[in-house]
C-alpha cells in the first residue's frame, strides 16, 4: 500500500488542469481509490472516467495531471 501524509499539487497541475478537473475532486477519487498503480515513484489510476497522475515523493504525494475521459 501506498504510504503518503498529504497531497498536493504540481506546478504544471494548476497551470493546466486544475480549472478542468478541480483539485477537492481528485483528492476525493485518490483518497477514496480501492488500488492505485504504483510505477517507480509515479502512481497511476485509471478508470473508464478519469486519469490521474501523480508522484510520491518523501511522504508527499504531488498530483501532476488529472483529465476526464
Amino acid at each position: 500500500m501506498t504510504r503518503y501524509e498529504k497531497i498536493e499539487k504540481t506546478e504544471h497541475y494548476k497551470i493546466c488542469h486544475e480549472k478542468d478537473f478541480p483539485f477537492e475532486e481528485v483528492c476525493r477519487i485518490v483518497l477514496s481509490a480501492k488500488s492505485l498503480r504504483k510505477k517507480e515513484n509515479k502512481i497511476v489510476l485509471i478508470t473508464d472516467q478519469y486519469y490521474i497522475l501523480c508522484e510520491l515523493k518523501e511522504k508527499i504525494l504531488y498530483v501532476i495531471n488529472a483529465k476526464r475521459k
